[in-house]
């Protein structure tokens, strides 16, 4: 049997060697569809965007419990449930 360490490793490694696969491909892609430039530009895009949202909308946890995290995001729930 392989313990949990191992096995957790193993899916580290396997989901890595995949995202920096599909992402070299995605950019060959985008390469070629845009030119250099535009993929570069795209993927600043994307940067910048993904820059506000978690900005905007991930909350601050540091130095917070993880019951108070917990609590905090159930608030969020509850009021979108109540305005839905």
């Amino acid at each position: 049997m392989l313990t949990a360490a191992i096995a957790g490793l193993g899916g580290l490694l396997f989901g890595y060697d995949t995202g920096v696969i599909a992402g070299a491909l995605l950019f060959i892609k985008t390469d070629f569809a845009l030119g250099s430039f535009g993929a570069f530009w795209f993927y600043g895009a994307i940067g910048i965007l993904t820059l506000i949202f978690c900005w905007k909308l991930v909350p601050e946890t540091k130095g917070k419990r993880l019951e108070d995290i917990q609590v905090e995001f159930q608030a969020r729930v509850d009021r979108r449930k109540a305005s839905a």
